[in-house]
């Protein structure tokens, strides 16, 4: 009798249950639709125009009857791929249209009938470097920005979480740049980040020893002149932008920290703590000398004319020792103990020895001397401006093969020097290299996630380095920032360009050197026939029109003839320009892309 009981109570529970559409069960209320779908997947591509990308949306609640377009994108084509009940792909290509926004939104209606939708903001780029450098830093945006203090990290792990949640000073001043350069491009999307991280950088500022300069680090005592050097350029540079004049305030602070510190030689060592010990340190010297001279670019003074010209002086004093009479590059630091010059001396009781180079060393100075030929249109600071930056090229350039050196120790300033010098004296081939050291990175310096070179070990932070198939298990704010940066100068410059110049060699022995058939389609064999026998392997670049790397491979030649397939690069229908080196001689020519011939 109990258990006829317990079924007949059973049995009435589920009856109400049943009237009541309330079990509690997601493949029951699927049925009676009872629960709105929740959609999932990203929510923003980035596509370089014409190109492509997609999306997988899935829904895990509730069982999907229908997708469909419920707004299509107003410059491109959409297309639901392998729909089923829990997932699609929604490949977006875009057909035409320049720079710019646009949406596309997609709906999921559930078996019972309810439905949700989810938008996918789309962002087209007509310019590839533009494309690179926005997708590098709103990655850096969305993983490493802290909001609890509007700072970004120093370190991540792979997945995202944070291993220190505040950069230091050093590299914040490469991410200030990052973003200015960013701006430069696009305003509408990046003035207001800009002028939020100029103002967030002042959680730096420290009035220890009663005197105001930038901490390396929020809340620390000790101060860094190079750190303040940094942004002294930074800050100017931004002021011309935003025309803040609270950032104008800025500059002016982490200025007199410098100048005010300078010894009788017009020397700095590397921070406060080492004052009076004779160490001329050449990175805070010339980011001083620099902000000087960017200081009177903005406010007309004199003065800081006077000081950019002395500081310049002193860094070029052969007495000095800091640059180099040979390679014409600069020293880290030199001493000025016991009435002498030397590389060597004694720092904090301990012997040190400043000797050997690294690229940021020069290169701030070559930007000192073209802010000073441009001020006072003498002709020595341009030709010491191309003596150093010649000599950087020398010894840290080689054609297609990116730039031996870190990328904070000199990647991106080596490209603000090169775009500099460019701009100044309108020699194309200096922007050339600056944009070749870039294309290196992007097709072989990015690793699977996306990352580039940024580590104080060379092995690994160097811009030269092939890292498709790395997988680091953390990754460095600043190498990150520096790439970004570096990328958008070069988008910057290249947005402005109206013909293309790939060949830095004006003539060679390879000119009549024949490509055919000119007009071609992925798989086909193209067959390079050269004037000469050639006894090596040659190089192949070939580029679109708007300046992108598509192709890069070494051939074999046989005699006089190399033939090799034309791999499915993604590169759009339309003229490519065929690029040939055997390391010392080029050939440039046209060629023609097609889908079918």
């Amino acid at each position: 009798m109990n258990s006829m009981k317990q079924i007949i109570y059973l049995l009435v529970v589920l009856f109400l249950l049943l009237k009541t559409e309330s079990f509690g069960l997601a493949g029951f209320q699927l049925e009676t639709g009872s629960v709105n779908p929740v959609i999932n997947g990203k929510t923003k591509l980035y596509v370089f125009i014409p190109g492509k990308d997609s999306v997988l949306f899935s829904v895990t609640n509730v069982s999907v009857s229908d997708w469909k377009i419920k707004k299509a994108p107003s410059h491109g084509s959409v297309e639901l791929i392998g729909a089923d009940s829990r997932q699609v792909w929604v490949k977006y290509k875009l057909t035409s249209g320049t720079y710019g926004l646009d949406t596309l939104t997609v709906e999921a209606t559930a078996v019972g009938g309810l439905a949700a939708v989810r938008n996918v903001y789309i962002t087209s780029y007509d310019n590839f470097y533009q494309y690179q450098g926005e997708v590098l830093l709103d990655k850096i945006r969305l993983e490493f920005y802290n909001g609890q203090s509007g700072l970004y990290a120093e370190s991540i792990q792979a997945n995202g979480t944070f291993i220190q949640g505040t950069s230091y000073l050093w590299p914040a001043s490469h991410l200030l740049r990052a973003f200015k350069n960013a701006n430069r491009l696009n305003p509408v999307k990046y003035g207001n980040v800009l002028k939020s991280y100029t103002n967030s950088i002042d959680r730096y500022k420290s009035t220890a020893y009663n005197k105001v300069g930038y901490a390396p680090f929020p809340g620390e005592a000790r101060r860094y002149y190079d750190d303040n050097g940094l942004l002294i350029i930074q800050f100017a540079e931004i002021y011309k932008d935003l025309n803040d004049n609270k950032i104008l305030g800025q500059t002016k602070i982490a200025y007199l920290f410098n100048h005010t510190d300078r010894d009788a030689n017009w020397g700095l060592p590397q921070h406060e703590t080492q004052l009076g010990q004779g160490m001329f340190y050449s990175m805070a010297v010339n980011q001083t000398g620099l902000g000087a001279a960017l200081l009177h670019e903005l406010t007309g003074a004199a003065s800081y004319l006077d000081d950019a010209k002395f500081y310049y002086t002193q860094l070029m004093n052969p007495l000095v020792k800091l640059r180099d009479s040979y390679y014409h590059l600069f020293h880290q630091y030199t001493f000025y103990q016991n009435g002498q010059w030397s590389y060597s001396g004694i720092l904090d009781g301990k012997p040190v020895n400043g000797q050997g180079f690294r690229a940021y060393q020069t290169t701030h100075v070559v930007q000192l001397a073209l802010k000073l030929y441009q001020t006072t249109g003498e002709s020595q600071y341009l030709t010491d401006a191309r003596v150093m930056i010649n000599s950087c090229i020398n010894y840290w350039y080689s054609e297609n093969q990116g730039f031996n050196e870190n990328s904070f120790w000199g990647g991106d300033d080596m490209i603000d020097a090169l775009i500099d010098f460019y701009e100044v004296t309108a020699e194309k081939p200096y922007f050339n290299i600056a944009r070749d050291i870039v294309d290196f990175m992007i097709e072989y310096g990015k690793d699977t996630r996306g990352y580039y070179p940024g580590d104080y070990d060379d092995n690994f932070g160097k811009w030269n380095l092939d890292r498709r198939d790395d997988t680091p298990s953390s990754y460095l704010m600043m190498g990150q920032a520096a790439a970004a940066s570096a990328i958008l100068r070069v988008a910057k410059v290249q947005s402005t360009l109206t013909t293309v110049d790939y060949t830095k060699i004006p003539s060679s022995n390879l000119d009549k050197s024949e490509i055919f058939p000119t007009v071609f389609s992925p798989g086909d064999p193209i067959t390079v026939r050269f004037n000469k026998i050639i006894d090596q392997d040659i190089q192949i670049r070939i580029y679109s029109m708007d300046g992108r790397l598509v192709i890069s491979k070494e051939i074999p030649v046989q005699g006089n003839t190399a033939i090799f397939t034309m791999p499915s690069t993604g590169a759009s229908n339309g003229i490519l320009i065929i690029k040939v080196s055997d390391g010392q001689n080029v050939a440039t020519c046209l060629a023609v892309l097609a889908d079918s011939r």
